[in-house]
């Protein structure tokens, strides 16, 4: 990957791969997960899922 950022095709929001941080909108948050790539299949920390539900913002 030569980018550590990807953008939103749809609200053209610019965020941050390595950190969550969105870098163009101060209104925008976006939340990390630990994930699993294996034999091309992705695999999300459904832990961190859950404590989110747990607390709500």
């Amino acid at each position: 990957m030569a980018s550590t950022t990807v953008t939103c095709a749809l609200h053209a929001r610019k965020t941050d791969l390595k950190t969550g941080e969105v870098l163009n909108d101060d209104l925008s948050c976006t939340f990390k997960f630990l994930v699993k790539v294996e034999d091309s299949a992705v695999y999300l920390d459904t832990n961190a899922l859950a404590s989110m539900a747990a607390s709500p913002v």
